[in-house]
């Protein structure tokens, strides 16, 4: 009988131990399933990048009711090569159909009024051009240095670059 009580004893403790593996398996499943999610969906490996947004799906697409913004008719025609900062400046070199555009937004100083500062560097008229304003925001300054931009030559001749589109590509990068 004292072997039988013993042995039954015996299962109940297995059988517990078991039910607790079980229990911290089925924990460690859960936790290590929430680790992998990033928003609402699973892991798949990769870093989370910064274009991610929960709610769509990998392929771009945008939930219901929402569109994508229009591309300017021009878009093709200026784009933004490459931005980088620099010790008093964020510098911005521009496309505008096959032609080179610098700009150097320049940040206002420290004492005294707040005054922006845009340089550009490109091709006016056939040779290089520098030109540098100053303004009381960064729109107004770019609008000074299109306005003092070199005129073509002759009437018939085309612009150098289309402002109009450049002060859309900075706007698009929130450079004005």
């Amino acid at each position: 009988m004292v072997v039988v009580a013993v042995a039954a004893v015996v299962v109940v403790v297995v059988a517990a131990a078991v039910a607790v593996a079980v229990a911290v398996a089925v924990a460690v499943v859960v936790v290590v399933a929430d680790a992998i999610m990033v928003g609402d969906r699973p892991f798949s490996g990769r870093a989370p990048t910064v274009d991610y947004v929960p709610g769509r799906d990998f392929t771009g697409s945008q939930p219901e009711g929402r569109k994508p913004p229009a591309a300017p008719k021009n878009a093709a025609a200026i784009a933004i090569t490459q931005q980088y900062r620099e010790r008093h400046n964020m510098t911005y070199e521009l496309d505008c159909a096959g032609e080179a555009l610098i700009l150097r937004v320049f940040f206002p100083p420290e004492a005294g009024p707040v005054q922006w500062r845009i340089e550009a560097r490109g091709k006016g008229c056939g040779e290089a051009v520098v030109i540098d304003r100053v303004a009381a925001t960064r729109e107004l300054a770019l609008q000074a240095v299109s306005g003092a931009w070199p005129a073509p030559a002759t009437p018939a001749a085309k612009p150098s670059y289309d402002w109009d589109g450049v002060t859309v590509a900075m706007r698009n990068v929130r450079a004005i």
